[in-house]
């Protein structure tokens, strides 16, 4: 979530975790599926705003 609100894109995430593209997409996903965000709702908003 912290590189997330840095506002990072998803291949600068994956790069610094180092992971592929899509494993920083599936983790996203993931995190979306626990705060219950629905499709419409915007995950890097919702965390800048905490």
């Amino acid at each position: 979530m912290a590189l997330l609100k840095m506002n990072l894109s998803t291949k600068e995430i994956a790069d610094i975790l180092g992971i592929s593209p899509q494993s920083a997409n599936t983790a996203r996903y993931r995190l979306r599926k626990r705060l219950n965000l629905k499709p419409e709702d915007d995950l890097e908003a919702m965390i800048r705003n905490l």
